[in-house]
């Protein structure tokens, strides 16, 4: 149950800029997906050894773990909070937030190319567009979006994944034809400030009037804080307590009811 002050601050909202992957839709089968298409790229002698460590550390087991940061080109982790040591470059970590951080990170440092992580993801994306890949419409979502676009709620999407196979999954969701505007390859964290200020402007909403609901710790909820913003948080994998935000959750599943409760 959301606590009262937690609902009225969300109720207050008039505009939620909400992420793709990882928040609309509940399935995981396409990291499995990516897992191989990463692995048919490495060399023969790497791929089960690749796949060895990536299960290891999707199941929590060993040093790599969900919330920190993996630097491959030496091996090294980083755990969740740590200080860099001196001369690390930040800018070449990977920060291993979800499946897909832990399936590039291993692979970069088991010796893809560059190029061939971008192939993979892109066939994984294609993938997942196509008729095989099977989507189910999260209970109760699109009944949720539509009540709070009753409400003159104005709704807009921010993903960094390319437009195409992200318009596919949208249709795939039932949910295409209810966001005002969209910002596709959207290349958060670092461009977010700039479209949620953006969207302030354009729908004439104040930054403290605005939600943010995403996944990614560091792409849509750190930089939404920092603007006042208000914020809701699926944390699937890290389960780290973050009292700044304004309401957590643990699965995209429970984010249909948490807005019907709210705007119910």
């Amino acid at each position: 149950m959301v606590q009262e002050a937690v609902r009225q601050r969300l109720r207050d909202c008039r505009l939620y800029v909400f992420d793709l992957d990882g928040t609309v839709y509940e399935e995981t089968n396409h990291f499995h997906v990516y897992g191989e298409e990463l692995a048919n790229r490495l060399p023969g002698e790497r791929q089960q050894r690749f796949r060895a460590t990536a299960g290891a550390a999707l199941r929590q087991e060993g040093e790599l773990a969900f919330g920190g940061s993996f630097d491959a080109g030496n091996g090294r982790y980083f755990a969740q909070g740590m200080d860099l040591p001196e001369g690390v470059d930040a800018g070449r970590l990977i920060h291993v937030d979800d499946p897909w951080g832990v399936y590039a990170a291993l692979a970069l440092y088991h010796g893809i190319t560059p190029e061939g992580l971008a192939e993979a993801f892109l066939t994984t994306r294609e993938h997942m567009a196509s008729d095989q890949f099977s989507m189910k419409p999260m209970k109760g979502l699109r009944e949720a979006l539509l009540r709070m676009k009753s409400l003159s709620v104005h709704l807009v999407l921010a993903t960094n994944s390319p437009e195409p196979d992200s318009r596919a999954l949208l249709r795939k969701l039932q949910l295409d034809d209810l966001f005002e505007d969209h910002s596709f390859l959207s290349q958060k964290p670092h461009r977010i400030r700039e479209l949620f200020r953006g969207w302030s402007k354009s729908f004439d909403v104040p930054l403290n009037l605005m939600a943010s609901v995403g996944d990614h710790y560091r792409n849509e909820m750190s930089p939404a804080t920092e603007l006042g913003i208000a914020t809701i948080y699926i944390d699937r994998y890290i389960r780290k307590p973050h009292p700044e935000l304004t309401l957590q959750l643990t699965h995209p599943g429970q984010l249909a009811s948490t807005l019907l409760e709210v705007f119910g």
